[in-house]
């Protein structure tokens, strides 16, 4: 399987955990490190590379592709998702299936006030620093 803008592995841990060899593709280097800590205390086996999903150079097809987690939306230009999609056509078997998950917005969320609200908090596991998030809707 492949894997395309993973992330910090929120897909990817289940489906490793479940036996499935996978391939996990994203450009950012601090995302991969996070997927790749926690894939290594579970003990998982997951090939991570860092790369463009817009200019893959991989040496693999793959029957199953998927991008999840809203992902989709960081492509922004027609250009970026075509260059995506092409990419995924490339690499994907004859037959092949590919997945897609993107968002729809609440009501709530094209609606809301722009006011500032809080969001979550997290705890940063390198430094043990806790940040506050907070959102503002425009």
């Amino acid at each position: 399987m492949l894997d395309l803008a993973c992330g910090t592995g929120r897909a990817t841990i289940p489906l490793a955990e479940a036996g499935h060899s996978l391939i996990e593709v994203d450009i950012h280097s601090p995302m991969l490190q996070e997927a790749q800590k926690k894939a290594e205390a579970l003990k998982l086996s997951v090939k991570w590379v860092e790369q463009d999903c817009t200019k893959l150079d991989l040496k693999v097809k793959s029957d199953f592709i998927y991008i999840v987690g809203n992902s989709f939306h960081h492509f922004l230009t027609n250009d970026e998702q075509h260059s995506f999609l092409h990419c995924v056509y490339t690499y994907l078997n004859d037959g092949g299936t590919f997945i897609v998950g993107i968002r729809f917005p609440s009501i709530e969320e094209l609606t809301s006030t722009e006011a500032e609200e809080y969001w979550k908090s997290y705890q940063d596991s390198d430094t043990g620093f806790m940040t506050d998030v907070y959102r503002q809707l425009l």
